[in-house]
C-alpha cells in the first residue's frame, strides 16, 4: 500500500510539472484556497483570530457586528490564495557595502522597474502564414520530450505590480507587489532578477521574506526605545542562533553584529561572536553558503551541527554563556501556506501537538542553560497556532518561576501591523490516532466515494428487477465493490479486530464537510456557535482541561498546552508578543517573542555567577582566575550543570590528536581502531611549525598581533587548505570545555593558503588565498605587498586593458599587431573554463607596478589600493600570481569581480580633483 501510495501523484503536481505554466499555477493555489479548508477555518474562528482588524487610519479595532467580523476573515482567506510577494534587503554591514553603494544600488533598482514598465510584447507572427515542416504553430511548443504545451502569453505589467515597499523597520528592506516567480518568468522583470541574482552572490543583497526580518531586528534592537534605523547590539555580544538554516535570519545576526564595529581591527579581537547551529549537516552546509558573503569580511561565525534540545552550555568565549539567543523553532508553518499550498491542504493540530515538546525543549534549553542572567531570547515560529505560540512562551513563564519576563516590542517595527499575544485560547485536536484519521481521509476521497455511489446504482438497479438470477451476481459484487458489513482483521497480537464502519449516506456527506475543499461559510460570530462548527461540523475535539483528555490522547496533548489561570496571566504579560497576519501587511504568518532572563536559573547560572566572582576577585588579587569554581560543587550536581554532555558519550572522552600530516583519530573500542570518526575529521587542528615556519618567512609576516595559532586545517585535509579562524573562535577551541568535542564543526574561517604544486620551490607549498587576504595584509612586510593606483588596480580587475603611460598603450602599432597574435595563439591553447582576464602581461601597467612586478621572483603577492593601506577592512585587495616570463595572474573568483567593479563604481564618482580616493572612500 505505501509504495502505490508513493507512485501516485497528485493532480496539481501533474499541472505544475507539465505545463511550464506558473500563471496556471498560481490559479490552481487560488481555486484551491478559495475551495476552503473547513477544519483549519472553523479552528480559527474559534480562537478569536478575526475578532480584531485595523481601520483605514492604521488603528486596530474590535470588529462588534457580524458584517465586520465576516469581512475581515474573508480578507484573510483571500489574501492566503495569492503570490507571496517577493522582499529583500541590501546588507547592513558598511564593510560589504557603503551607505553611497545603497544609494546607487537603489537607484538602478528604481531603473529597472522604470523598464519593466515600459516593456511591451513581443509583436505576434502572421497567424494567416502555414507553419513549416516539423515546426510548431504560434500557440503550441515542444518539451525535448515530445509533449506540445501551450506557452505563457505575458501582458503588460500595471502600475500596481510595480510599487516598491520599503519595510518600516528594516533599513534598506523593500518589498515588492510581485511575487518570486513572477520576477523569474516574466520577461519585463528578466533584468531585475538577473540584478538581483548577481547582487546575492555579492552579497551586497539578501532576498528575504519579510516577517523573517523580525526577530533579527527584535533580538539586536531590543535596547531602543523607539523605532531606529540600524541595529546596534553590544560590542562584543556573543550570540547563537539554535535553529539557524537556512541562514536568511542567521547572515541578519551577523550584519548587525559587524555593523557595530566601526573598524575591525586586524585581530578581530572584541568584535563579538556568532555561533549558528542546526541538526541537519546537509542544511548547515546550505547554511555556511550563505554566511559566507559576510564572513569575508567579519569571520566571527561558527557553524555546527547538534541537535539544539541538546546543544551543549559553557560553549561561549572562556566557558562563558551567551548574551542573546535566537530560537526560530521548527513548527507546523501554517503561516506559509501563500508560498507552499501543501500546508493548506495537509493542515492538521496532530503536527501542532507533536511539535510543541520539541519546541518547548528547544526555548526551555535556551533560557536555562545557554543564555546569561540578563541575557535576551527570541522565540519565533511561522505559525498562528497558539500550541505552537503562547502555550510554549507561557510554560517558559511558569518553569522559570518569575525568573523570565517578557519585554515590549511592537513599537520596533514601526508602522508595520501587528496584533498582541492572547491570553486564553482552546484547546482542540483530531480524535483518535493518526492511522484512524488517514483511514476516514482515505473513505472520504474522490474516488471511494465515486465507486460507492457507482455500486449504490448498481444495487438500486438490482432491487427494482426483483429478479431471481440478480441474487447471485449481487453476492459477487459485494466481493468486489467496498462491504457495508464491517472487515474482520488480525493485530499484531493475533486478535480478531472489526475494522472502521464504511460511511453510507447521510454519515459521508455530513463527514465531507470536514474535509479540505469545503467551504467554510459561518452566519454568526457568536463564540458558541464558532465553538459548535469546529467541534461538531469540522469534527474536532475540545479540551477545557487536561483532565477532559481521554487516556488514548494523553501522549499527544500535554499540560503545558493549556492556557495559563488568570492570575498567572496577569503576571505572564503574553499581549507582549506579537503576531503577523497576512493580509494586515500583504506577508505570510508570524509569531514572534522576546523574553529576558532577570534571574539565575538552575545549577549552570550558579556556576556562571561563580566564575565572574571568581573572575572579579582574581583582578582584584592581581592573579589569574583559576579553576577552583568546581570545588565547593558535589560530584553528583557537577555531572548535572551541563544537561548537553552525556558522561557515557564516548565521543567527550576522546582527545583529538594530529599525526605528522594533521589527521586525527579517536580512541573507542578495538574493534573500531582505523575507523574515521566523522566528527574529527571536521574537526580544525593546529599545525606544525615545519609547514607555517617557511610560509611566514616568505610571505613576511609578523608584527605586534600577530598571531601564528589562528591559523589551522581540518583533521582530515591533509593541510591542503590552511583556514584563517578569528581569535575568538580560537580561543573557543582552546577552552577546556572544546566545542569540537561536542558538536560537528561545520564551517568556520577563510581561507588564507591553498596548496599549489606549480611551486618550483619545494620549501613552500602553499600560495596566499583571496578569502583571507585583508587580514594577513597588516601583518605583510613589503617584501610580497605593494600600493597600486586606481588605474593599475581596475587592469588587474580587466575593467581598463592597460594603464596610460604602460608599455602597452604606448606601443606601435606593429608592436601591437604582434602582440595581439602573440595573445590570441595563448588564448587558443587554454581551456573553456580558464578566465583570459587573468593572465595579463605586465607590459600593460604602469612603469611603477611593471617594476616591481619583474623584481618578484615567481609566487603569490598582494597589490593594495592607494589608500586603502589601513583600512583592509572594506577589502580592496587582491592576491596576484607572478608567472613565469613577463605575466601575471589576477586570482579572484568571479563572483567577487563583480563587487570589486561595484565598488569601483562608487569610489570613481567620489574620486577628488586630484584622482585619488576622497577621504570617505567607500564609507
Amino acid at each position: 500500500r505505501k509504495n502505490n501510495y508513493c507512485k501516485k501523484r497528485p493532480q496539481h503536481w501533474k499541472k505544475a510539472n507539465n505545463e511550464d505554466d506558473d500563471k496556471r499555477g498560481q490559479d490552481f493555489i487560488a481555486s484551491t484556497v478559495n475551495a476552503g479548508n473547513f477544519k483549519m477555518e472553523a479552528y480559527y474562528a474559534a480562537q478569536g483570530l478575526h475578532h480584531e482588524s485595523f481601520a483605514s487610519e492604521g488603528e486596530r479595532k474590535t470588529n462588534t457586528t457580524f458584517e465586520e467580523w465576516n469581512e475581515e476573515r474573508l480578507k484573510w482567506r483571500k489574501c492566503l490564495g495569492e503570490g507571496l510577494p517577493a522582499s529583500f534587503r541590501f546588507c547592513q554591514c558598511n564593510q560589504v557595502i557603503s551607505n553611497a553603494m545603497k544609494e546607487e544600488m537603489h537607484q538602478q533598482l528604481k531603473q529597472f522597474l522604470k523598464q519593466a514598465k515600459e516593456w511591451k510584447p513581443p509583436v505576434a507572427e502572421d497567424a494567416s502564414a502555414e507553419p513549416k515542416d516539423g515546426a510548431d504553430d504560434d500557440k503550441t511548443k515542444t518539451r525535448a520530450s515530445g509533449r506540445k504545451y501551450a506557452p505563457i502569453v505575458y501582458e503588460p505589467l500595471e502600475d500596481k505590480d510595480l510599487q516598491l515597499t520599503d519595510i518600516p523597520f528594516c533599513p534598506h528592506g523593500y518589498q515588492m507587489a510581485v511575487d518570486r516567480v513572477l520576477i523569474r518568468k516574466h520577461p519585463a522583470l528578466k533584468p531585475l532578477h538577473q540584478w538581483l541574482v548577481e547582487r546575492t552572490e555579492c552579497g551586497h543583497v539578501t532576498r528575504q521574506e519579510t516577517v523573517s526580518m523580525i526577530p533579527p531586528i527584535v533580538l539586536l534592537n531590543h535596547q531602543q526605545q523607539s523605532t531606529t534605523t540600524d541595529s546596534t547590539p553590544t560590542k562584543g555580544d556573543v550570540i547563537l542562533d539554535m535553529c539557524a538554516a537556512p541562514g536568511s535570519k542567521t547572515s541578519q545576526l551577523l550584519e548587525g553584529l559587524a555593523s557595530n564595529v566601526t573598524e575591525v581591527d586586524a585581530t578581530n579581537s572584541n568584535t563579538g561572536l556568532l555561533v549558528a547551529n542546526d541538526v541537519n549537516p546537509s542544511r548547515a552546509h546550505m547554511l555556511t553558503h550563505q554566511l559566507k558573503r559576510i564572513l569575508h569580511h567579519f569571520p566571527v561565525a561558527l557553524v555546527t551541527a547538534a541537535p539544539a534540545q541538546t546543544f551543549p552550555s559553557s560553549t561561549g568565549p572562556g566557558g562563558r554563556l551567551f548574551d542573546k539567543i535566537l530560537a526560530d523553532v521548527p513548527c507546523s508553518g501554517d503561516g506559509t501556506s501563500r508560498k507552499n499550498i501543501h500546508v493548506w491542504k495537509t493542515w492538521s493540530l496532530v503536527g501542532a501537538h507533536a511539535l510543541h515538546k520539541l519546541q518547548l525543549d528547544i526555548a526551555w534549553k535556551g533560557v536555562a542553560t545557554l543564555l546569561k542572567t540578563g541575557g535576551y531570547m527570541c522565540y519565533s515560529t511561522c505559525s498562528l497556532n497558539p500550541v505552537e505560540d503562547e502555550a510554549v512562551v507561557s510554560e517558559l513563564l511558569r518553569k522559570s518561576e518569575g525568573n523570565l519576563e517578557l519585554v515590549d516590542i511592537a513599537h520596533l517595527l514601526g508602522d508595520f501591523k501587528t496584533r498582541p499575544g492572547i491570553s486564553t485560547w482552546k484547546v482542540m485536536s483530531e480524535p483518535g490516532s493518526r492511522r484512524e484519521m488517514r483511514n476516514r481521509d482515505n473513505k472520504r476521497n474522490a474516488k471511494m466515494q465515486q465507486r460507492r455511489k457507482e455500486y449504490e446504482e448498481n444495487q438500486a438497479a438490482k432491487d427494482d428487477s426483483k429478479s431471481d438470477e440478480a441474487a447471485p451476481a449481487e453476492e459477487e459484487n459485494k466481493s468486489e465493490l467496498p462491504s457495508s458489513e464491517p472487515a474482520e482483521s488480525q493485530n499484531a497480537d493475533g486478535d480478531v479486530e472489526m475494522a472502521d464502519e464504511p460511511m453510507v449516506g447521510n454519515e459521508v456527506e455530513e463527514d465531507v464537510k470536514r474535509s479540505t475543499g469545503q467551504i467554510f461559510e459561518p452566519t454568526s460570530m457568536d463564540d458558541d456557535y464558532l465553538m459548535n462548527l469546529a467541534t461538531e461540523s469540522a469534527g474536532l475535539a475540545y479540551f477545557k482541561t487536561m483532565s477532559d483528555v481521554p487516556p488514548e490522547l494523553t501522549g499527544r496533548i500535554r499540560p503545558s498546552v493549556f492556557p495559563p489561570s488568570p492570575e498567572e496571566a496577569t503576571k505572564f504579560h503574553l499581549q507582549r508578543c506579537i503576531r503577523v497576519l497576512a493580509h494586515d501587511n500583504n506577508t505570510g504568518g508570524f509569531f514572534v517573542a522576546l523574553l529576558k532572563k532577570v534571574g539565575p536559573i538552575g545549577a549552570q547560572d550558579r556556576r556562571d555567577v561563580k566564575r565572574e566572582r571568581l573572575a572579579k576577585e582574581a583582578a582584584e588579587a592581581g592573579e589569574e582566575a583559576g579553576g577552583e569554581e568546581w570545588a565547593d560543587e558535589p560530584d553528583a550536581k557537577r555531572a548535572r550543570i551541563d544537561e548537553g554532555v552525556a558522561a557515557t558519550d564516548a565521543d567527550e572522552e576522546e582527545e583529538i590528536s594530529p599525526d605528522d600530516n594533521g589527521d586525527a583519530s579517536g580512541g573507542g573500542n578495538p574493534g573500531e581502531r582505523g575507523k574515521r570518526n566523522p566528527k574529527f575529521d571536521l574537526a580544525f587542528v593546529p599545525l606544525s611549525d615545519d609547514l607555517l615556519d617557511p610560509l611566514i618567512k616568505y610571505y613576511g609576516l609578523g608584527g605586534p598581533g600577530f598571531r601564528k595559532d589562528v591559523f589551522m586545517a581540518r583533521a582530515g585535509s591533509e593541510n591542503k587548505t590552511i583556514c584563517y579562524i578569528a581569535p575568538a573562535i580560537k580561543d573557543l577551541f582552546d577552552h577546556k570545555m572544546d566545542i569540537q568535542k561536542r558538536v560537528n564543526v561545520i564551517a568556520t574561517g577563510l581561507k588564507a593558503f591553498v596548496r599549489n604544486s606549480t611551486l618550483r620551490d619545494g620549501e613552500i607549498t602553499h600560495r596566499l588565498a583571496q578569502e583571507a587576504a585583508h587580514f594577513l595584509v597588516p601583518f605583510m612586510s613589503d617584501k610580497r605587498k605593494f600600493s597600486v593606483s586606481l588605474t593599475d588596480f581596475e587592469v588587474c580587475l580587466g575593467i581598463v586593458s592597460a594603464a596610460p603611460g604602460s608599455e602597452a598603450a604606448t606601443a606601435t602599432p606593429q608592436e601591437k599587431e604582434k602582440e595581439e597574435g602573440t595573445e590570441s595563439a595563448e588564448k587558443k591553447g587554454k581551456s573553456k573554463n580558464s578566465n583570459p582576464m587573468n593572465m595579463m602581461k605586465i607590459d600593460r601597467f604602469s612603469p611603477e607596478f611593471a617594476a616591481r612586478a619583474r623584481a618578484l621572483e615567481e609566487g603569490g603577492f598582494i597589490v593594495v589600493l592607494e589608500g586603502f593601506e589601513e583600512r583592509h577592512d572594506e577589502k580592496m585587495v587582491l592576491v596576484m600570481w607572478r608567472c613565469r616570463g613577463d605575466h601575471v595572474n589576477t586570482l579572484v573568483a568571479a563572483v567577487e569581480l563583480e563587487s570589486f567593479r561595484s565598488k569601483l563604481l562608487v569610489l570613481k564618482k567620489g574620486l577628488n580633483d586630484d584622482g585619488k580616493a576622497g577621504s570617505q572612500g567607500l564609507l
